[in-house]
């Protein structure tokens, strides 16, 4: 499979996103702290409803190996 990591301008930050099967992915920490929301409340909240936000774990490929994100 190849995944496809593209970078994203997003209210002055650079955002990743990663395309798998058609669908696009982006790490949800860089948005909720990019519109000023604080990360703990609203993890907490999409760890609560993830099937709700359709949110859950990405293992991206990194230098070292691969790191997790939610």
């Amino acid at each position: 499979m190849n995944n496809s990591i593209t970078f994203v301008s997003f209210l002055g930050s650079s955002l990743a996103t990663v395309k798998v099967k058609n669908t696009i992915y982006v790490c949800m920490k860089s948005v909720v702290n990019g519109i000023g929301l604080d990360w703990s409340t609203q993890h907490r909240k999409f760890r609560g409803c993830y099937q709700k936000y359709g949110c859950g774990f990405l293992s991206i490929p990194v230098k070292n190996g691969t790191k997790k994100f939610w």
